[in-house]
């Protein structure tokens, strides 16, 4: 995927199986959170709707063109428990919608 088609990013970490916190960042200024990054898990989450790309647009200038060519499967031992931070990228949407309702036809 270019990075340019790119609309939506999630990024989430867990911690023995609990949300720390998960992500959406659209591209269309809609993010949504669950969790506050910490725990024990409480359950919070929120959306807000900018509609601008002022927290899109800083998190991409961080993601290098090699990161959407080459996704990433690194797993260790976990010998003193679980710890799984992902993102994930979305682009290109089958319905023409770059929202929540959208059927994306492009992730990596």
């Amino acid at each position: 995927m270019k990075k340019s088609e790119v609309e939506l990013v999630i990024i989430s970490a867990i911690v023995n199986g609990e949300c720390a916190i998960k992500m959406k960042i659209y591209k269309n200024g809609t993010t949504c959170r669950f969790g506050v990054g910490g725990l024990p898990e409480i359950g919070l989450s929120l959306m807000s709707f900018v509609n601008d790309t002022r927290y899109f647009d800083p998190l991409m200038e961080s993601i290098t063109q090699e990161m959407l060519n080459t996704p990433l499967d690194y797993q260790e031992p976990t010998p003193n428990g679980y710890l799984e931070f992902a993102i994930v990228f979305f682009g290109e949407s089958r319905n023409g919608d770059t929202g929540e309702r959208a059927d994306w036809a492009k992730v990596t």
